[in-house]
């Protein structure tokens, strides 16, 4: 399993990937800033994205639009992991594509949870050797009998 962390405070980020690196065995990626995340993310292909949405200067609400527009990123689960617990702003981040919201500090049996669960539901949909949705193949229409024979 491959997580990538965006996040701006360096200390969360160490203490993250120790905690995730040895409780599941997850190769984990760390980003200090969204800059350069699109790329990483098409150049990594993680299977989990933990985004803080508090940066300084920067939104992560953008980037994670960026990150549901991409084709390469768009079907990989994003859980938003920050302390900003407006209303609004969780409110913002489901209707972006964000699968969860945990509020930091979390609880880390809760994390890993999380993590598993979504990293299982991504694994049933997406292409292991492309890391990009299973598309829907849909008949021929020559194939498709006429209903009025």
């Amino acid at each position: 399993m491959k997580i990538l962390i965006i996040d701006d405070d360096i200390e969360i980020l160490k203490i993250l990937k120790a905690f995730l690196e040895q409780n599941l065995k997850a190769t984990v990626t760390t980003m200090d800033k969204v800059q350069l995340a699109i790329v990483t993310i098409e150049e990594l292909r993680p299977d989990i994205i933990i985004l803080d949405m508090i940066f300084n200067g920067e939104n992560g609400f953008n980037l994670l639009k960026k990150i549901k527009n991409n084709i390469y990123s768009k079907a990989i689960p994003v859980i938003i992991l920050t302390g900003d617990k407006d209303k609004n702003s969780i409110k913002t981040a489901f209707t972006l594509g964000a699968c969860d919201y945990i509020i930091k500090p979390p609880k880390t049996e809760i994390l890993v949870q999380r993590i598993l669960k979504y990293y299982n539901e991504y694994k049933k949909v997406v292409n292991p050797e492309l890391k990009m949705p299973v598309k829907q193949v849909q008949p021929d229409s020559a194939q498709v009998p006429d209903p009025s024979n």
